[in-house]
């Protein structure tokens, strides 16, 4: 629980101040960002205490929660260091963040009014969130308190300082080891960017090409099956007889004399000639019994099935 609330309280202000980067510069895209530590301050302060909660500074809020959960963690095998591991990308992913959006030199010229903060009420906001990080990171209590089981939480103990020492330590040896990738190589050009507009074509032809053949069968297949079963009920009977001769017929065919299976053919043709129209003798009672018979028995047996 208290690690829910930290995650609400800096992941709400990251949001937020993602939010009014977007706002003022029109882009989402790192790549087109930079130099915004000096053009937005506030938004850059406020980003700056929610990513290093996030990464689980001591002092903020991230870090009091997030040494909870690792501390509970411990009676599971191998959960801990899963979750050391995970610091340590989150610390990297923050750097990333934080860097390219407000430290790094700005990319080029921007055309267009002069950069700064968003509004009185967004940076109100922002900076209510960013104290509630704080004031929390510092007095745990005032969160810990409001939980149930008497649970409390350690921040500053020696342990959880020499854990987070550690997990920004491992994260910036790994940037520094990784510096120099961050150039192409020569001749190398790597844009993440084709893997989505190949995906994206893929879906565009699927939607477009055999999606739509799907759609039609279907809507072929319903419309001729609502043509036949007009075609059928227009006179039941009489469909119901020529559905059994024309299976019979083979057999008659087949077994019976030549004159005999002339006449049966001769009777069904004439029946399809003239279908609908044609009227045939209605079946006495008896075959009603009969048929109704059956159909209770298929639903019992498919009762006792199912």
């Amino acid at each position: 629980l208290a690690h829910m609330v930290s995650d609400i309280l800096f992941k709400s202000l990251l949001f937020m101040a993602a939010g009014a980067v977007i706002f003022r510069t029109g882009s989402h895209r790192l790549s087109e960002l930079g130099g915004l530590g000096k053009a937005m301050p506030v938004t850059a302060l406020c980003a700056v205490i929610g990513g290093l909660s996030l990464a689980g500074l001591p002092g903020l809020n991230g870090a009091m929660s997030k040494g909870m959960v690792i501390e509970a963690a411990g009676v599971v095998p191998y959960l801990s260091p899963l979750l050391l591991v995970s610091s340590v990308i989150t610390v990297l992913y923050v750097y990333r963040f934080l860097y390219l959006g407000f430290f790094r030199p700005a990319s080029g010229t921007r055309e267009g009014p002069p950069l700064r903060d968003p509004p009185t009420p967004m940076a109100v906001a922002m900076g209510i969130f960013a104290l509630l990080c704080i004031v929390i990171g510092l007095f745990p209590g005032i969160l810990t308190d409001l939980l149930p089981g008497g649970t409390g939480a350690h921040p500053f103990a020696l342990a959880g300082l020499i854990e987070s020492v550690a997990i920004f330590a491992v994260a910036g040896v790994l940037l520094l080891a990784v510096r120099p990738l961050r150039h192409p190589w020569p001749g190398a050009t790597i844009d993440v960017d084709v893997l989505y507009i190949q995906a994206g074509r893929a879906v565009t032809w699927f939607s477009a090409v055999p999606l739509v053949r799907i759609a039609r069968a279907i809507e072929h297949g319903i419309e001729g099956a609502v043509v036949r079963f007009k075609h059928v009920t227009a006179n039941p009977t009489v469909a119901i007889q020529i559905a059994g001769k024309s299976a019979v017929l083979p057999l008659m065919q087949a077994f019976l004399d030549p004159s005999r299976s002339q006449a049966y053919s001769e009777e069904l043709s004439y029946l399809k000639d003239h279908y609908p129209d044609v009227q045939t003798d209605i079946w006495g009672g008896g075959y009603g019994v009969v048929f109704i018979s059956i159909i209770a028995f298929l639903y019992f047996i498919l009762d006792v099935v199912w």
